[in-house]
């Protein structure tokens, strides 16, 4: 019995130097080989992914005041700590689906590298970490660890899909001028600004940071706390609980549409003008 306590303890320290010497790998290899699209600006070149990814969160946050990407690492730890006694209590063990996981990170690193896409290089960063401790300390830590690396996501920069929410804000004006001319206001519709039909008093543009792509993060990393409260033990539910985001971010757009036709037509045109760049001054 001894001995095989002995031997147990000895496969344990192995698999913690080896899982220390991994880690470290993983360090060196996004501080100097994480990063290959540098030399646009060749005295300013960086290979750490840590250094380029604390330089965008400053950027978007400078200029939107809506992107909170940087928030997603305490998230995520958040998410962690809740999670401290299933980790504390999960059985210990070598798992090779964790060693698959940790190297489709790998992969996803060196795609992203090759096509000289660092967000690409981010998400396969995020991957090694979640595969790494699933390895080596088996597949109750690896379930353990999925939603608290499904809100770290959230911190990889993705200011440049802002472009593909015109859509959402194109339908919800659309939707919010209907509703307006139900209320009995003249007001129509030109892409993404509302527009008085009769005279042409007032004109209201909905594409602001309020419906772009970095306040749609923020409601998600919302969402992703709030489904945790609510059903941390139903994956299924906080599933959906995601997926209804998008669609109340677009119902919320539509109502701010169709207050902003409301206090135009009862107050001034000046008055929801000034209602609705608001946001954009904070921005400024």
């Amino acid at each position: 019995m001894v001995t095989d306590h002995a031997q147990r303890s000895a496969r344990f320290n192995i698999l913690w130097v080896a899982s220390l010497v991994a880690a470290a790998a993983w360090w060196a290899l996004f501080q100097f080989q994480g990063v290959t699209d540098v030399g646009y600006v060749v005295e300013r070149a960086n290979p750490s992914a840590f250094h380029w990814i604390r330089g965008r969160w400053m950027v978007d946050w400078s200029g939107t005041h809506y992107a909170i990407n940087f928030v997603a690492p305490f998230l995520a730890l958040f998410l962690l700590w809740r999670r401290r006694a299933e980790l504390k209590h999960a059985h210990a063990q070598v798992s090779w689906a964790g060693f698959v996981v940790f190297a489709l990170g790998l992969a996803l690193h060196l795609l992203g590298a090759k096509a000289q896409q660092t967000r690409l290089s981010l998400l396969g960063m995020i991957t090694m970490i979640w595969g790494l401790p699933w390895f080596a300390l088996g597949p109750d830590v690896g379930r353990a660890l999925r939603y608290p690396m499904f809100g770290l996501i959230f911190m990889t920069p993705l200011n440049f899909f802002d472009y593909l929410l015109n859509p959402f804000r194109v339908i919800a004006t659309k939707v919010a001028a209907v509703l307006a001319s139900g209320f009995g206001i003249a007001v129509k519709q030109i892409g993404s600004i509302l527009v008085e039909s009769e005279t042409g008093a007032w004109s209201l543009d909905m594409a602001n940071s309020t419906s772009g792509i970095f306040a749609l993060l923020s409601l998600c990393m919302w969402t992703v706390l709030l489904g945790d409260f609510l059903y941390k033990k139903n994956g299924r539910k906080k599933f959906w609980l995601f997926v209804w985001t998008p669609i109340l971010f677009l119902m919320a757009t539509i109502l701010r549409g169709l207050t902003l036709c409301l206090l135009a037509e009862s107050l001034s045109g000046a008055t929801a003008t000034t209602f609705n760049a608001r946001a954009i001054r904070r921005r400024q």
